[in-house]
């Protein structure tokens, strides 16, 4: 599920920063619900696509392949250095952009014609993903919090993970970045339908959860509706 994982990845790195904030105690069940949230992504799926993007821009001639690798690695640990929802939203969210500019440019910069919408689509991807998380940061601190036990229950684990199999199975995804943002998007939005999904089966059904649900979908939706770059088309 190579493809998929690109995109799951953004939220490993949104998980990871908001469990970067586990020593502060009022935030520890949203830190407890995020990471039952995102059960099933690992540190390994950031890394198979780190080693995807290197990949592919060293087959289109790029010459310093850690350099690269350098750079990702060194946005993903900046990120890490601000706390999310300690830090307001929007210094937050300018902090994402100084953090990335450099290997969203290399990336760029390196990748074929077909392909150079990606870096900035992850980056679009995880500030929209980033501002429903701040938008929505009480229903996830209570609402989501207080389903946190159903969630980390590995039934309940299983139905996330295998509806991620599903959908992989289903968009026939394959080892490289698809050649377009719209190609892109018909596997991330059939993915990002899991999450909803699975709240809505396994907690208790609220206004508050009907409200995340939708916000969800649209925050992943969104960077899908902006409108393409000519050369990104």
């Amino acid at each position: 599920m190579a493809r998929a994982v690109c995109i799951f990845a953004v939220c490993l790195l949104v998980a990871g920063l908001t469990q970067s904030n586990a020593e502060e105690q009022q935030l520890a069940p949203l830190k407890r619900s995020v990471r039952s949230a995102m059960q099933g992504l690992s540190a390994a799926m950031f890394e198979k696509v780190k080693k995807t993007v290197v990949k592919t821009c060293v087959e289109n001639g790029h010459q310093d392949g850690d350099d690269l690798e350098d750079s990702i690695d060194q946005a993903k640990e900046c990120l890490k250095s601000k706390k999310m929802f300690l830090t307001p939203k929007a210094e937050f969210l300018d902090h994402i952009d100084s953090c990335s500019e450099d290997a969203v440019r290399k990336v760029r910069n390196c990748m074929p014609e077909d392909k150079k919408y990606f870096p900035e689509f992850i980056q679009d991807l995880m500030k929209s993903v980033v501002t429903m998380m701040y938008d929505d940061y009480d229903i996830m601190r209570v609402d989501i919090a207080a389903c946190a036990p159903d969630l980390a229950k590995p039934s309940a684990q299983l139905e996330y993970i295998n509806c991620l199999k599903r959908v992989s199975k289903e968009t026939g995804d394959g080892d490289c970045i698809p050649k377009s943002k719209a190609a892109l998007c018909e596997i991330l939005l059939p993915a990002t339908e899991c999450l909803p999904k699975w709240l809505e089966s396994t907690c208790a059904d609220s206004e508050n959860l009907r409200k995340y649900r939708v916000d969800y979908y649209a925050a992943n939706e969104r960077p899908c509706k902006a409108k393409e770059e000519d050369n990104n088309i």
